[in-house]
């Protein structure tokens, strides 16, 4: 335990003594929005290093963090991944319950029967009653306004060599980028290669579960609809989600 709060003290006085340097990027997500993924991808095209663990950092480095709140005082290079907070808690759930495997699961049913038990595991994320110290809307609302840019997951599934100039040309000041290193920094960390089996193949015990967008469709049903629409709704309507709150009736 004491370990452990050493190591984050260590990893965070890094993240803050670091902010300043050019060569130094923070990658700020809610967890499993794909920040890893895409840290891995700028980390080989700017050759510098990816820091997945509370270790000493030079000031050379690319970190990826869930911060709820900003650790820098004046941080130079901060990029945001925004996912569907639908497809995030879906995600999040296989995340929580077969890799973490916190205590609260014995208060479910069967793990395996995710429409069941997705009511109660909403109500009780949305409450922070699962140990998270994050809540995805908050989230959102904070880093957006404070980031130089964000991605969307969603673009990079469909068109990551596009998505990633954006996020190139702002850590670089200029439109100037790299095909060729581009291509090949998309290539080394496509999912099958990350995970083994093509994207959309599922192993639920995998940090590398599915890698789609809309997934959750295969879990919520219309209570958990209206649950997530209850707490988070408008700012699926904000972000350009949804375009109303219909989507909800479709599962009656």
């Amino acid at each position: 335990m004491i370990s452990q709060i050493y190591s984050k003290f260590v990893f965070y006085t890094c993240v803050l003594c670091n902010s300043y340097s050019k060569d130094f990027v923070q990658i700020i997500e809610h967890p499993k929005s794909g920040g890893t993924w895409i840290a891995r991808m700028l980390s080989h095209y700017f050759k510098i290093p990816f820091f997945s663990e509370a270790v000493w950092m030079n000031k050379r480095g690319i970190v990826r963090l869930h911060a709820k709140s900003q650790y820098s005082f004046r941080p130079i290079n901060q990029i945001y991944i925004l996912r569907d907070g639908r497809d995030v808690l879906t995600s999040y759930y296989f995340h929580l319950f077969y890799r973490l495997k916190i205590p609260h699961m014995r208060s479910f049913n069967e793990i395996s029967q995710v429409k069941q038990n997705f009511p109660k595991y909403l109500e009780m994320y949305f409450k922070n009653e699962l140990g998270n110290k994050i809540i995805w809307q908050n989230h959102v609302d904070y880093w957006i306004p404070r980031v130089k840019c964000f991605l969307r997951y969603e673009d990079m599934l469909r068109d990551p060599y596009n998505t990633l100039t954006k996020a190139i040309a702002v850590l670089n000041g200029s439109e100037e980028f790299n095909e060729t290193l581009l291509k090949q920094s998309i290539d080394t960390y496509d999912f099958k290669k990350l995970a083994g089996r093509n994207r959309g193949q599922e192993n639920q015990d995998s940090f590398f579960r599915k890698g789609v967008s809309g997934d959750w469709r295969n879990y919520f049903n219309y209570e958990s609809a209206t649950i997530f629409d209850r707490y988070a709704g408008d700012k699926l309507i904000q972000l350009g989600y949804e375009s109303d709150r219909s989507w909800v009736t479709r599962f009656q």
